[in-house]
Parts: structure tokens; sequence; C-alpha cells
């Protein structure tokens, strides 16, 4: 009797340790990525597309552009994932708005946002992200078949210890699952919409420079010449000296008969008076 105990007690412990190492098994190659992931057919592309917008508005103001940017993003069944308005110090308006639209409609609301003013400047990007989302996609495939083979443990489960083991197994792959399923569909959905950013820039005019004053000319000094001086100071010596002579011969033919006739009546008077003056200074 101890004997058939000890063989059943054997069986039940070889038992709990091959459910053991295949659950340690099952959840070791749940976590090895998949290596020979199918690649997608060239139709079937997953691109996560992104365009960049720099469009200078000219006839219309920043907040106009915005709202017709917005409307455009509506009627493509598209939504704002964000938007900013500002003013600068010259009171010029600039405004950004990044939008995401289904990646069929993409190229149509570009060439929209372009008809709101000037191209500045335009990209576009795209990620191929398909390889990645068939690897997820692969391994979530794997561990799905990991959680069936784990449950059929259930029943060859023989005690509660046993039991816990599996559930606590079956938790952790399914949180694997959930996961990787979460990145799968981030891809799935982020290549289904494109994002479109713009950048709305105001016209600037060029301003209008102010007219300079015409500095007025300084006078050319003229040189100095000795020569020039010297001739006209000897013209003015010259005129002055006949001017002088002029008047001497002019007085002298006018004045000078009458001076001789004095001369000749004052002399001899003269000289009758004077000692008669001189003798009545002495009495």
């Amino acid at each position: 009797m101890k004997h058939k105990f000890s063989i059943q007690h054997s069986t039940f412990s070889i038992s709990r340790m091959l459910i053991v190492v295949a659950l340690l098994a099952l959840l070791g190659w749940s976590l090895i990525p998949s290596q020979t992931a199918p690649v997608a057919a060239q139709g079937n592309r997953l691109v996560m597309k992104n365009g960049d917008l720099t469009v200078m508005v000219m006839s219309m103001d920043t907040e106009t552009a915005v709202t017709r940017a917005i409307d455009y993003v509506n009627n493509y069944n598209g939504y704002v994932l964000s938007q900013r308005t500002w003013q600068d110090g010259d009171g010029f308006r600039y405004a950004t708005l990044t939008a995401g639209v289904p990646v069929d409609q993409f190229e149509a609301l570009m060439a929209l946002f372009k008809g709101l003013g000037l191209v500045q400047s335009e990209s576009i990007s795209g990620q191929d992200v398909t390889d990645r989302s068939v690897d997820l996609g692969s391994r979530i495939s794997n561990l799905d078949a990991n959680q069936t083979r784990t449950r059929g443990f259930l029943d060859q489960t023989t005690s509660i210890t046993e039991t816990l083991h599996v559930f606590q197994t079956l938790r952790q792959l399914e949180g694997q699952v959930g996961d990787l399923q979460g990145q799968q569909n981030y891809l799935t959905d982020r290549s289904a919409v494109a994002t479109v950013t713009l950048q709305l820039l105001p016209f600037i005019p060029t301003p209008t420079p102010s007219p300079t004053a015409t500095p007025t000319p300084l006078p050319t000094p003229q040189g100095w010449r000795p020569g020039d001086t010297a001739e006209t100071a000897t013209t003015l010596l010259q005129n002055n000296a006949q001017s002088t002579a002029d008047f001497f011969i002019y007085n002298s033919i006018v004045c000078g008969p009458w001076l001789l006739l004095l001369a000749l009546v004052g002399v001899p008077f003269g000289r009758w008076a004077w000692p008669k003056v001189k003798r009545r200074r002495k009495i």
C-alpha cells in the first residue's frame, strides 16, 4: 500500500513538473519575435504620410485664412489636431494649424491650402510601416496559439497551485497580446490618416524709403592771386595820381592869376604894416 502511494505521488509530481515546464516554454516562446513575417502586397502598404506647408497670405488677413483652412479640413472629413495664432511687435499676425485627414484626401487638401496665398515652402514625407505591422500580426497569432495550448493545460491540473500557474501564464499572454494589438492598431489607424501642418505668414509690404535732403554745396574757395592784387593796386595808384595832377592843373589855371595878384599886393602891404604892428606890441 505504501509502495502504491509512492508511485502515485511520484506520478503526480512528474505531471505537475511537466505542466510547469510546458507553461514556461510557451511563455518563453511567445517573447521571441517572429523572424519569418511575410511581406504585405504592394497595394496594401501601410505608409504614414506627413505634409508641411508654409503659405504667405496675400489677399486676406490671417484670421480669414485660418477659418478657410478649417473649413477645408472639415469638408474632407478631417479634424484639427492643434491651432495657434499670434501677433508680432509690428502688429502682423501669424498662425499655424495641424490637421488630420483621410490619406486618400491628402493631396486634395494640400492643393486647397496652397490656394490660400503664395507658397513659401512645401515638404511631404512618408514612413512605410508595413513590415512592422506584419511582424506584429505574426507575433499576435503566435500568442493566440499559445493561449489556446495553455487553456488546454487546465484539464490536466490536479491542484490549486497548478491551476494558479496556468491562469498566471494566461494573464501574461493576454497582456502581451493587448500590447502588441495596440501597436498594430496605431500603425493601421495612423496609416489611414495623413497629417498636414500649415503655417500662415502675413504679407509685409516693403517700406517706402524717406527722401534724403540734398545738402547745399559749399562754395569753391577762390585761389590767391597776388599778381591780380598788385595789378589792381597799380591801376588805383595811377588813377589817383592822374586825379591829383588834374586837380592841380585845373586850380592852377583857374586860381593862379588871382593868387599872383594877391601876392603882388599883399607882400608890399605886409612889409609896410608889419613894423607898425611890432611897435604897438612893444608899447
